[in-house]
C-alpha cells in the first residue's frame, strides 16, 4: 500500500510472479482513491544457480484482513532465513477497507568467509497515466516502451535487474557534461 487514504481503502492484492531468465518475486497491485489510476508495484530478484529467491506475497500491516502477519512473515525470515516454509497462495485475498497490507522478498545464498557477492534486487511500479490538477492527463514517458494498459511493473523490475549496469552508464555519460 502507497499509505495515506488510499492506503487502507481496501481490495489492494498481491500476486507471485515468475519471469524468464530467472526473475521472481510480488506484484502489488495497488487501488488509489479519488479516481485516481491504480498503480503496481513489483519487487523481484534474480535465483540462479546460487542464490535462492523466496516469497511472502501478502501479510497484514495492520487492520482486520486475514492471513500472515508482520510479526510472522519477519519471524520466518529470523528462524529459516527464508519464505519458503510459509503457507501462501499465489494470490493474495484482496485486502478489506481499514486494512493494510505488504509483501517481501528474500534472496539467500551460501558464501565462504572471505566471499562477496552481489545479489540484485528490483523495485519497481507502473502507473502509466499522470494527472494534473487542470484535469489534463498525458501518459508518462516510459509507456512508449512498455504501454499503457498497467501491466508493466513486472518487465520493468526484470529489466531493472537484467540492464541496470547498462543504464548507469548511459545515465553517467547523460550527465557527465553537465557535472564537468
Amino acid at each position: 500500500s502507497v499509505g495515506g487514504v488510499s492506503g487502507f481503502s481496501g481490495g489492494h492484492c498481491n500476486s507471485k510472479i515468475r519471469m524468464k531468465d530467472g526473475i521472481q518475486g510480488i506484484l502489488l497491485h495497488h487501488k488509489t482513491a479519488n479516481g485516481l489510476p491504480p498503480l503496481t508495484f513489483a519487487i523481484a530478484a534474480e535465483e540462479t544457480d546460487d542464490v535462492h529467491v523466496s516469497e511472502c506475497p501478502c501479510f497484514v500491516i495492520s487492520g482486520n484482513s486475514q492471513g500472515i502477519t508482520a510479526k510472522d512473515m519477519w519471524h520466518e525470515i529470523k528462524e529459516h532465513g527464508s519464505f519458503d516454509r510459509l503457507k501462501s497462495a499465489e494470490m493474495s485475498m484482496p485486502s478489506e477497507p481499514g486494512s493494510s497490507i505488504g509483501a517481501a522478498i528474500a534472496a539467500s545464498l551460501t558464501i565462504s568467509s572471505e566471499a562477496v557477492r552481489t545479489v540484485t534486487f528490483s523495485l519497481a511500479w507502473d502507473c502509466p497515466e499522470v494527472n494534473f490538477l487542470s484535469g489534463r492527463t498525458y501518459p508518462r514517458r516510459y509507456t512508449k516502451f512498455y504501454g499503457t494498459h498497467g501491466d508493466a511493473a513486472a518487465n520493468i523490475a526484470h529489466d531493472a535487474i537484467l540492464d541496470h549496469g547498462n543504464w548507469e552508464q548511459q545515465i553517467e555519460a547523460w550527465q557527465r557534461p553537465i557535472l564537468e
